[in-house]
């Protein structure tokens, strides 16, 4: 019992570890490219993926430390996964710095077209 404790508490900390290192131009990109296919898959309406994958993104953006600050970008993205409510509008907006990071011009574009 003790053993498995002390790898639960070590896999834990590893993890917390990961989590609050600087974050690659490829991870932002990842995670950016994430949300475009969920939202792609989402019929019609914003689904708790959206805002999910929102969420996701904010964290990795917000730990991105390359030379143009993804910060705005990842405060925006969190509001709008705290918030719930979001339109096509407004994740684009969210979203400029770093779908000029990653080579896209909206997630409209990621996502299919979809808008």
């Amino acid at each position: 019992m003790r053993r498995v404790l002390l790898l639960s508490a070590v896999v834990a900390l590893a993890t917390a570890g990961c989590a609050a290192s600087p974050a690659s131009a490829g991870e932002v990109c990842d995670a950016y490219l994430e949300m475009g296919a969920v939202f792609a898959g989402d019929p019609g309406r914003f689904a708790d993926g959206v805002f999910h994958e929102a969420n996701v993104l904010s964290s990795v953006a917000g730990r991105y430390e390359g030379s143009d600050s993804l910060q705005a970008d990842a405060e925006a993205l969190g509001k709008i996964a705290d918030s719930r409510k979001a339109d096509v509008v407004a994740l684009e907006q969210a979203t400029t710095k770093i779908a000029a990071l990653c080579g896209h011009s909206a997630v409209a574009e990621v996502s299919g077209g979809r808008e």
